[in-house]
């Protein structure tokens, strides 16, 4: 999907599509995904997904639904370098409780 850059129009209504939005070209402007003749379609994950998301057109939700995946893809990758260091911790808390301990007029 996302070499079809020429892409303006795409309807997933009713089908079992779940995921993917990132994928999408910036070219599609006219975007259904309803789940109104299936109840348990699929698709109905990605119609919650863009009614919550801020913005006035399909183009909005979809910039602010990349920008949202790319901060939590940051932040995740974030906490497993926190994880990854934890074990030095405790030396720098020690290191600054003893700096907090010298007296400055000596």
């Amino acid at each position: 999907m996302k070499n079809l850059t020429k892409l303006e129009r795409l309807n997933i209504s009713n089908t079992d599509i779940d995921s993917g939005l990132e994928y999408l070209p910036d070219s599609v402007k006219d975007f259904n995904c309803l789940a109104d003749k299936r109840k348990d379609a699929k698709v109905k994950a990605i119609h919650d997904l863009l009614v919550n998301e801020p913005g006035k057109d399909f183009g909005e939700k979809l910039r602010s639904y990349r920008q949202r995946l790319k901060e939590e893809k940051t932040y995740e990758q974030g906490e497993s370098g926190l994880l990854s260091t934890r074990s030095e911790l405790p030396v720098i808390i020690s290191a600054q409780t003893e700096l907090k301990n010298i007296d400055p007029a000596n």
